[in-house]
């Protein structure tokens, strides 16, 4: 009895975490809104009036519907913008709620919310991400799963659940398998906490390794996935012995120990827990499950050179899950209750005053595009290509969603017509495109006028693009 209240308890505190990182969602809605995929897949929603589903990530719809029912509304854009941005973490909170205060799952509420804080930092601005979005379809699927079984749910409706929540987990994004798996067998083999019979543990894997499988075979066949996932078709030992001692490798060590230290430390505490009570199957199936992780992540990204932490941390999020388990799972129920709270209380304390420190990075980029855009506004030009990288503003890799960014911007300044720039980099567009009047240069896609939403979006048509450097125009 013990055991579940210290969890129910401390799970209200994994609800409040989730709580704190909605506030900071409103606070730094410009932030997260105008940077890179966000303003991209928002600009695309409301302008062309459908979904942007990329990749086939089919589970992003649960909150891409926001802003095309916002435009459907007619809401102004800078509703439509705050709704979309603020609503991944509505999301988020709705389901780890929904674990607590109705299927009563309070270990997985626990651990979702340590998914969205242990290695989170810059990421947390990065808000169209579908990784975190599936990591919340998982956690949805795995408290229905438990709680059905609890319930005495027949095979066909647990069957039913897993195919659809799962299909939307595993589809969002491959990164989404090995915290998925690892968590079901975890469940399974710890009899303590698995509701499930024999015949419901056997059919119920079997689904989902097949659902694993064909995410697999599907994503090798996909441009940006398949590009990953070929490095490892064929791994071999010595293949892992480089790459694990690889910069790559090495370098994500070197911020376990720096950044994210509470990770290392709840896995210690986790396996001690196992291993003193004999848990010797959870203990190897914890420890290979984060070796599997980490030899994944260092294949895949071999011979890398400079990742973006906001990248990179997005990729790595799903280790904190397979790290942080056997604490959550086996060490936190037998603490008391007010401990377990304190435990949790401090690692959010933690984790979101790292994430506000990261805020700066990307307070201080939304102000260089507003003075951009403000310096536009003074010398009259409204469509602008700058012929230089800008490395004293934009991060290399971090200016090629500009045009969606800035127009938006624009729009919530309510400015008729519509401002809008870009990074012109050399011959990525011929003089015709920029000399066209009623061509909106988009980072995909250059927009005609037949194609623009101009309850949003209007652009000049009398002037053609001016063409400066970043020098030139601040003069």
């Amino acid at each position: 009895m013990q055991q579940f209240q210290t969890l129910k308890k401390a799970s209200y505190v994994s609800v409040a975490a989730m709580a704190a990182l909605l506030v900071l969602a409103f606070v730094y809605y410009k932030e997260r809104a105008l940077f890179l995929d966000s303003s991209y897949v928002l600009f695309r929603i409301v302008n062309d009036g459908h979904l942007a589903i990329q990749e086939n990530r089919f589970g992003s719809f649960i909150t891409q519907i926001v802003p095309l029912i916002g435009s459907k509304l007619h809401l102004s854009i800078k509703t439509i913008v705050i709704a979309y941005t603020v609503s991944f973490n509505v999301f988020y909170l709705a389901v780890i709620s929904l674990l607590v205060f109705r299927l009563r799952q309070y270990g997985l509420a626990i651990l979702m919310s340590l998914f969205y804080l242990l290695f989170v930092t810059d990421t947390f601005y990065w808000t169209n991400n579908e990784v975190h979005q599936g990591i919340a379809w998982m956690f949805l699927t795995l408290g229905l799963l438990q709680y059905g079984a609890s319930q005495k749910w027949n095979i066909g409706i647990l069957l039913l659940v897993l195919a659809a929540l799962a299909f939307l987990a595993i589809s969002s994004h491959m990164l989404v398998v090995m915290p998925f798996a690892f968590l079901w067998f975890y469940i399974v083999f710890d009899r303590n906490i698995s509701p499930f019979t024999l015949k419901q543990s056997i059919v119920l894997s079997l689904l989902l390794l097949l659902l694993i499988w064909l995410k697999y075979h599907y994503s090798v066949a996909q441009s940006y996935d398949g590009d990953k996932l070929k490095a490892t078709d064929k791994i071999s030992l010595i293949d892992i012995y480089y790459a694990a001692k690889g910069r790559f490798g090495v370098d994500f060590i070197k911020q376990c120990i720096r950044v994210y230290w509470l990770v290392p430390m709840l896995f210690c505490i986790g396996i001690f827990s196992l291993l003193k009570d004999k848990k010797w199957w959870l203990a190897i199936i914890s420890v290979f499950g984060c070796a599997a992780y980490y030899v994944f992540m260092c294949i895949t990204f071999t011979g890398a050179g400079y990742y973006e932490r906001f990248h990179i941390e997005s990729e790595w999020m799903g280790l904190g899950i397979i790290a942080s388990a056997p604490f959550v799972l086996h060490f936190l129920p037998r603490i008391k209750p007010v401990y377990a709270m304190y435990c949790i209380a401090l690692i959010g304390i933690v984790r979101l005053t790292y994430i506000l420190q990261s805020s700066t990075l990307f307070t201080t980029r939304l102000q260089n595009t507003e003075k951009v855009m403000a310096v536009m506004q003074t010398k009259g030009i409204t469509k602008l290509g700058i012929t230089e990288e800008m490395q004293q503003l934009y991060i290399k890799n971090q200016d090629w969603a500009l045009p969606e960014e800035s127009i938006l911007l624009s729009a919530m300044n309510n400015e008729n017509p519509q401002r809008s720039f870009f990074i012109l980099h050399e011959g990525a567009l011929s003089p015709e495109i920029l000399n066209n009047k009623k061509t909106f240069v988009g980072c995909f896609h250059n927009y005609s006028l037949t194609e623009m939403n101009y309850e949003y979006f209007t652009i000049d048509t009398i002037q053609r693009y001016t063409v400066l450097t970043y020098d030139e125009l601040m003069k």
